[in-house]
């Protein structure tokens, strides 16, 4: 919802995978040849903005590529 929400012209799957997260991230974006990641994520407390989420910053500090994050609401 958050892609949509975002109003991007943009082609994407929504894909889901079984296993530790954050290899399949990498893992699923290989098989697919991805060459721009995007990741939704939450709005945190004020604290809590200070960092990203482990997949998030593995993400970010690991991929071969630009990674977009974007930040919903939270629940």
């Amino acid at each position: 919802e958050a892609f949509a929400d975002a109003d991007l012209d943009v082609s994407y799957d929504v894909v889901a995978a079984v296993g530790d997260e954050s290899d399949r991230i990498f893992e699923v974006a290989a098989e697919r040849d991805c060459d721009h990641l995007f990741l939704s994520g939450r709005r945190r407390s004020p604290t809590g903005k200070a960092l990203f989420g482990d997949r998030t910053q593995r993400a970010l500090l690991n991929f071969d590529g630009p990674v977009t994050v974007i930040l919903g609401d939270g629940a």
